[in-house]
């Protein structure tokens, strides 16, 4: 290769990102490189596919544009007239070399995706001002991932994040303990809080669904929402349908007999486990779900994301030691019956069996809720406060090497019970419940019901309050007295860029909103020689 034709290829980049706009309202946003069994065409094909999105606030006619795997020929494939995008619309087009552009509605690009990693653009109409493109390649691909782009989110402060605490006294000398995460402790008995929202349209997946839940622009208006009630056990039912237990409850907000679509549910409990060891939980849904359970160092999960009529999904999780977890449980409605089951059986089981089996929550099976706040506090500061002060002071610190843009999102989101004041590098950001003029040994001027304190309340921040290095967020936390069995303070920040990044998909979600993104896979690790015993 001559030194021209090197510089050439070096400039390339350079010269396609000076055609682009800054912020591009259509992009591409999702593509599958490698698919083997997801996605097919009306013709039954496991084809390539490219989603397009518009995030702008009117329809585009996508007429006439093109997209191209070739920084050398930008209009490769022209879109057939008359391709409309709707504002937050999508739109697939299949890339399987298909010499015809549109046919059973489906529009087929004249090349096709090398999962080894290319250029990938998409043009307007004048084939060379780019709106969007992967630049000078998209990384190698993963049979049956996506690759597209999201915000990147960060979380700043969470369970595991430094925290230095104390207990006011009135000679003012009160001693500073080192922890990390939440505070708090528990005496009550707790129950499910369950959250139900009806949406306005189809709902493809969990890592929809749980997008939807976070997108209130996404929810019906039927009534106000989210609906929340308080369950001992889960085992809910439209009329239409049925599953292995017997209790059969409407869901929240739903009367016997109601039969609607696309719906999603939030369960949250802490979950008491009463001995170490495994545990196989059992999942009964029709559609999907998601569990997640995590506490004293461990997290699990299992799911089944997308839709189906009833079926159980069991798994077993083998807890380190008994104590307190935290749990959630998602699920979704997308079309025809609803039912949603939850419950477990001591030891590990590789079926459903109703001897074993019952619904969590029910004493009969040993799985208990907590109290309500105690799951979520990773620190327990009973001994330090109970009966000697409702006053709580805490600093957690936490490292930025750089800081925030002006349109980032930052949130602070925090459960709190009874009450609490929050400053940021010294600038106050957030309070509740709080007395004036503030004692060492003063108490929240209301108490917070359980299902309250654990639905977490959310402040957005300026990004102008963040510093590169350290920063603190100091708190004072109020209990209702220094009585009272039941205080948390669990603050948690999370961080999420307005510029969206490359990244991978675990599960693809064509035609809608991109799910839990991931990280480049690990590398396949070669060996030179095969496993087994040297002698």
């Amino acid at each position: 290769m001559s030194f021209k034709t090197v510089w050439r290829v070096c400039l390339l980049p350079l010269t396609l990102l000076a055609l682009m706009p800054s912020r591009a309202a259509v992009t591409i946003s999702e593509f599958v490189a490698d698919n083997d069994d997801g996605l097919l065409t009306a013709a039954g094909e496991a084809s390539d596919w490219i989603e397009l999105h518009n995030s702008g606030p009117g329809t585009v006619d996508l007429g006439g544009w093109f997209l191209s795997d070739s920084a050398l020929n930008l209009a490769k494939w022209r879109m057939p007239d008359g391709t409309l995008l709707a504002s937050n619309g999508y739109l697939v087009v299949f890339a399987d070399s298909s010499p015809v552009a549109l046919t059973n509605g489906e529009r087929h690009a004249s090349f096709s995706l090398s999962k080894d990693g290319e250029f990938l653009a998409l043009t307007g109409p004048d084939g060379v001002t780019l709106h969007d493109a992967y630049l000078p390649a998209y990384p190698p691909q993963v049979k049956n991932v996506s690759y597209g782009r999201a915000p990147r989110v960060q979380t700043v402060i969470d369970a595991a994040t430094p925290v230095r605490y104390r207990v006011p006294n009135a000679a003012g000398d009160a001693p500073w303990q080192e922890a990390a995460g939440a505070l708090g402790f528990s005496s009550t008995v707790g129950a499910y809080t369950v959250r139900f929202y009806r949406m306005t349209g189809a709902i493809v997946n969990i890592d929809a669904a749980e997008s939807m839940v976070a997108n209130p622009s996404a929810w019906a208006t039927d009534r106000t929402y989210p609906v929340t009630g308080s369950y001992a056990t889960i085992d809910f039912h439209e009329s239409s349908a049925s599953g292995t237990f017997t209790n059969n409850l409407p869901f929240p907000g739903l009367a016997v007999g109601d039969n609607i679509n696309y719906f999603a549910v939030m369960a949250e409990t802490a979950l008491y486990v009463p001995q170490a060891g495994p545990w196989t939980f059992c999942v009964g849904s029709d559609d999907g779900f998601r569990l997640r359970i995590a506490g004293h160092g461990a997290a699990f999960s299992t799911e089944f994301a997308a839709g189906r009529g009833f079926g159980n999904t069991l798994a077993v999780f083998n807890f380190p030691v008994a104590g307190t977890y935290a749990l959630t449980l998602s699920y979704f409605e997308n079309t025809g019956g609803a039912s949603l089951e939850f419950s477990a059986a001591q030891g590990s089981h590789g079926a459903f069996d109703a001897a074993s089996f019952r619904l969590v929550g029910d004493p009969a099976g040993g799985l208990l809720h907590a109290g309500a706040v105690g799951a979520f506090a990773d620190t327990d500061v009973a001994d330090a406060m109970l009966g000697i002060n409702a006053r709580l002071d805490a600093e957690w610190r936490f490292i930025l090497d750089t800081v925030p843009a002006p349109d980032d999102t930052l949130l602070f989101a925090v459960r709190v019970a009874d009450g609490f004041s929050a400053s940021l590098n010294g600038t106050p950001v957030a309070a509740l419940n709080m007395p004036a003029p503030l004692a060492w040994n003063s108490a929240a001027t209301a108490a917070r019901p359980i299902a309250t304190a654990i639905d977490p309340l959310i402040f957005a921040l300026p990004a102008a309050l963040f510093t590169p290095g350290t920063n603190v967020l100091a708190v004072t936390a109020l209990n209702q007295s220094a009585a009272d069995g039941d205080f948390l303070i669990q603050p948690a920040l999370t961080w999420q860029t307005a510029a969206e990044h490359p990244f991978y998909f675990k599960t693809p979600t064509p035609g809608a909103a991109n799910g839990r993104a991931c990280t480049a896979p690990t590398p396949v690790i070669a060996v030179s020689e095969p496993r087994g015993y040297k002698t």
